[in-house]
């Protein structure tokens, strides 16, 4: 993944975050991805979650919000990835299932989808 410029202000403030949060490189980068969508800067957004999502992440709530931010940019495929990689180390997590229902909506695959999203369901009520 290529990586991010930052004008020098933002390095700054890079290096704070980075010191603050210590080994939570993925978890600033999420963040930089949301201030980039807030900001309305897909483009930026998209680079930052690629940047997260190319670690080699063993937390599914960072790649279900890895995920949700892909579906946010309408890249159902990389969003499906994410979510089929937080189903891998968790099968039970109702938000990767219902994340990639959305994405595989999105990529017109509604049979799959609608499964997905049962599944997601019988675990929130089981």
């Amino acid at each position: 993944a290529a990586a991010v410029k930052l004008s020098p202000k933002d390095r700054a403030k890079w290096r704070k975050l980075t010191w603050l949060a210590a080994d939570r490189t993925a978890m600033l980068g999420s963040l930089w991805a949301q201030q980039a969508l807030l900001e309305n800067d897909r483009a930026a957004a998209a680079r930052w979650f690629e940047q997260v999502a190319a670690a080699d992440l063993k937390s599914t709530a960072m790649l279900d919000t890895v995920g949700s931010g892909f579906l946010r940019l309408r890249q159902y495929p990389r969003a499906a990835e994410a979510f089929q990689r937080a189903l891998a180390l968790d099968r039970e997590d109702h938000l990767a299932w219902l994340g990639l229902a959305r994405a595989q909506a999105g990529q017109g695959q509604h049979e799959a989808a609608v499964n997905a999203a049962l599944t997601s369901v019988e675990l929130v009520y089981q």
